[in-house]
């Protein structure tokens, strides 16, 4: 006999205002009360304290903590029923995909910028009478680190960067500021596809205030790149200006010549190497619905890829 595997699933939501239960086909979203909780309400204490043992005199009473915090960050729950499934990972990873288009719809028609705070996955092989846990998720994953250090080879270390240089440019130069707060924000973004199209985004918008529109694009070894079309790569051209600006910032703090390479067909498309681990980003655009990668397309007269 056939033993049929049940799958459940369930999120809380933070960001999400409702005042009450939300059907939405076959699930329903159902508001946390203020008295249930909001994102952040057990901080009062930490941030009280933490003033406390400096020296400061203010505090945070309850009412004036969660008047403030909890307008945007509001609680709901939502869970799905039981279905039944042949394979279990990728039927749960679904699940919780799923369920994140859900809270993106729910941004678009109630406003703010909802998420998925947790979430589990449960199964069941007895027709659901018991169950138990296949996955409990919070957050939004291990800490990333620097970009720049996961992209060096391995022994290579990272030049000292002071965050006071930093602050003071930002003080004084306002495209600085709004680039670090943009930076901030693709930091932040779970979702891996829209963080790599933000980050195209941004250095666009950096490299169009910061460089020529004019240069010919060259490799370290000042050999001319080559576009998709067979002639000289440059600035004026998204890839050309990206890559510059990517090329020269790589250069200033890291002293490894094998961070940023150029594909052996000469194209402009840049290869970051880490450890043994490389990938191909060809299209600014494109790359982030493919997850970085984009396969090398031959050309029928049997010349090399270009882009």
């Amino acid at each position: 006999m056939l033993t049929t595997t049940l799958l459940r699933s369930a999120a809380l939501i933070e960001g999400l205002r409702l005042e009450d239960s939300l059907p939405v086909g076959a699930l329903v979203v159902e508001p946390v009360s203020y008295e249930g909780g909001f994102a952040g309400r057990e901080l009062r204490d930490t941030f009280n304290n933490l003033l406390a043992v400096h020296g400061f005199v203010s505090a945070f009473d309850r009412p004036s903590w969660a008047v403030q915090l909890a307008t945007r960050r509001r609680l709901a729950f939502v869970g799905t029923p039981a279905v039944e499934v042949d394979q279990i990972v990728p039927a749960s990873m679904e699940a919780i995909r799923t369920l994140g288009q859900l809270v993106d719809a729910l941004a678009l028609t109630h406003g703010g910028a909802p998420r998925i705070f947790a979430a589990v996955n449960e199964l069941s092989s007895d027709g659901g009478n018991s169950w138990r846990t296949l996955a409990l998720m919070a957050g939004s994953g291990t800490y990333p680190g620097n970009a720049l250090e996961r992209l060096l080879p391995e022994g290579d270390l990272l030049a000292a960067i002071d965050p006071r240089d930093i602050w003071v440019c930002a003080q004084s130069a306002p495209l600085a500021a709004l680039w670090l707060s943009l930076y901030r924000d693709v930091s932040a973004e779970s979702r891996w596809d829209v963080q790599v199209l933000r980050a195209c985004s941004l250095l666009e918008a950096i490299g169009r205030e910061r460089l020529a529109r004019d240069a010919v694009v060259v490799d370290g070894s000042g050999n001319a790149l080559l576009d998709h079309t067979g002639s000289k790569a440059t600035t004026g051209q998204l890839r050309g200006l990206i890559y510059v600006l990517v090329r020269d910032a790589v250069d200033n703090v890291v002293s490894s010549p094998r961070v940023l390479l150029t594909h052996q067909a000469r194209s402009l498309g840049m290869r970051l190497v880490s450890g043994s681990i490389s990938a191909t980003w060809w299209d600014t655009r494109g790359n982030g619905f493919h997850r970085g990668y984009r396969a090398h397309l031959q050309d029928p007269n049997g010349d090399p890829p270009r882009l």
